[in-house]
């Protein structure tokens, strides 16, 4: 299918799924200065080499990274979600629970986008999701272990990081923009920091 975005007259106009949108420039305003108040993480990933599977780029960020944790696939069980989930992709132990994805579609990135409110509601108020990440440092980075406590943490303390690998001369879908609007300011809610992080293909 085709998707477009133009600028048109003064108006923003969208074309996905088939229907034409358009968008009141007040909250492409809104949407506009929200992801300009993100900051970037203090932990920077490396860029991304074309071709390369997020797998595959999740554990070569961590290779040889004391300061990273390789939690991909590694699957814990939330009482907030029916099936088991990935508390993130990587762990930094600047608190950062970063959520990597490859930028192809707009589903793929509201997949990403829910991944991380769900991880981040289950890490605040489900211990037996936070026992569990803890069973997985242990054998996958010991040092970082005390960063998951037993008892309910401060969300402050934590970062959410989103991750999106691609184009960054290009900007987001306007839609996934405002999707990464509405997920950041449940965390904010939350109590917990959000980040932004574009990451280059090499």
């Amino acid at each position: 299918c085709l998707v477009a975005e133009v600028l048109h007259a003064g108006s923003q106009y969208v074309l996905t799924g088939g229907e034409w949108y358009v968008v009141s420039n007040g909250l492409v305003g809104r949407v506009d200065r929200f992801l300009a108040e993100l900051k970037a993480p203090a932990t920077a990933l490396p860029a991304a080499i074309r071709g390369e599977s997020e797998e595959k780029y999740n554990a070569r960020a961590a290779r040889g990274n004391t300061g990273l944790a390789l939690l991909d696939r590694k699957l814990v069980k939330a009482e907030l979600a029916a099936t088991t989930i990935e508390a993130c992709d990587l762990l930094s132990s600047a608190r950062e629970f970063f959520h990597v994805k490859i930028s192809s579609r707009s589903s793929t990135l509201s997949h990403l986008l829910a991944q991380g409110i769900v991880g981040a509601e289950s890490f605040v108020s489900d211990e037996g999701f936070r026992r569990a990440l803890r069973k997985h440092l242990k054998r996958i980075r010991k040092s970082m272990v005390a960063l998951v406590p037993i008892k309910r943490p401060k969300a402050s303390k934590y970062v959410i990081v989103y991750a999106i690998i691609g184009d960054t001369s290009r900007e987001l879908p306007f839609f996934t923009k405002l999707h990464l609007m509405q997920t950041g300011r449940r965390l904010l809610d939350l109590g917990f920091r959000v980040a932004l992080q574009r990451v280059p293909w090499a």
